[in-house]
């Protein structure tokens, strides 16, 4: 799959884009807290390069326990996977759409979730 396959939203539609997601519960105010295992494919852009966006990324998805990787594109982007459970994915990709590095300024998200049944990768790290 590739990067043309993921779901795009701008950064002002996060809000009606979770709505939409099928684990999104509006009666609880948030995600289910299942422990289906999920895989994270992502495309970050805006002013993401040179910000550290990628040292944030890689204390957030440490934080939550979740595997993959992060790289600067030739785009200009950041681009990732990342791998664990999937309450802990729909906290990434919440952090991943409005917080990132403190100088970075987000403008474009892309996503695509799929449940898989064990991790690729034993833990997260920066690729160059």
């Amino acid at each position: 799959m590739g990067l043309a396959d993921f779901e795009e939203f701008e950064h002002g539609d996060l809000f009606e884009y979770e709505r939409s997601i099928p684990d999104y519960h509006e009666s609880v105010g948030g995600y289910k807290t299942s422990g289906t295992m999920q895989r994270l494919n992502y495309e970050i852009g805006g002013r993401v390069q040179k910000v550290y966006f990628r040292k944030y990324t890689l204390r957030k998805a440490r934080l939550l326990h979740l595997v993959g990787w992060v790289k600067n594109s030739s785009r200009g982007t950041v681009v990732g996977v990342a791998e664990g459970k999937r309450r802990h994915i729909n906290k990434f990709r919440v952090w991943l759409s409005t917080k990132g590095s403190p100088k970075s300024h987000i403008q474009r998200t892309k996503f695509d979730m799929e449940p898989i049944t064990k991790r690729s990768f034993t833990k997260f790290q920066i690729c160059y």
